[in-house]
């Protein structure tokens, strides 16, 4: 099976680069596909797909929707990070992880759920997205939140964590989640207990 894991980036004049540290120049390309980071809009991932590298499509500043293929499990680290018109995307119902950074300061992003696969999502991986308001229940799959995965999803009103997950102390607080931390603070209890399962029973 042909996957399109390799990414090699070019610079303006097509020359190519090392793609360690920050990136900011214009060019990439990831197996057949080409794009700009200044001026790309809507990237379509090929069928086959299994996985996003670390930093694929980071700092698209006019990205503003991405289609991912069922084959897909995996999204890397920083992958689409620093996009800050990113609105939508799709996660597959194949998509096991998603990697720390992933979505840092995506600031438009909208997303309501998360696959029935899902297993990790990393430490900052939605930082900063300003936008999640509401997330239907986090799926019983899921056996880790990473610390400040949810940092500063500031309009975040409405999870519900299962009682077989790992959930970093500030994974939803410490840097803030004002409305969620608001409601559980009014009952006495964290965040990460109140919301769990079990105790949104009683």
């Amino acid at each position: 099976m042909t996957t399109n894991l390799s990414i090699n980036v070019y610079d303006a004049n097509g020359n190519a680069m090392d793609f360690g540290g920050e990136i900011y120049n214009r060019m990439i390309r990831i197996g057949e596909d080409e794009y700009n980071r200044e001026t790309v809009t809507e990237i379509r991932v090929r069928e086959v797909t299994i996985g996003i590298v670390d930093k694929a499509y980071y700092n698209c500043s006019e990205l503003r929707s991405v289609i991912l293929p069922d084959s897909l499990t995996e999204i890397g680290q920083w992958a689409f990070s620093w996009s800050p018109k990113l609105v939508t995307i799709n996660f597959p119902p194949t998509l096991r992880s998603i990697g720390e950074y992933a979505f840092w300061s995506c600031d438009a992003l909208i997303i309501t759920e998360f696959p029935p696969t899902l297993t990790s999502i990393g430490k900052y991986a939605f930082l900063g997205c300003h936008s999640i308001k509401s997330l239907s229940p986090f799926p019983p799959t899921l056996t880790s939140i990473g610390c400040d995965a949810f940092a500063h999803c500031d309009y975040l009103k409405d999870i519900v964590i299962p009682d077989n997950t790992r959930v970093a102390d500030d994974a939803f607080s410490g840097r803030g989640c004002p409305k969620l931390e608001f409601i559980a603070e009014a009952h006495g209890m964290s965040v990460n207990d109140y919301f769990r399962v079990s105790n949104l029973k009683k």
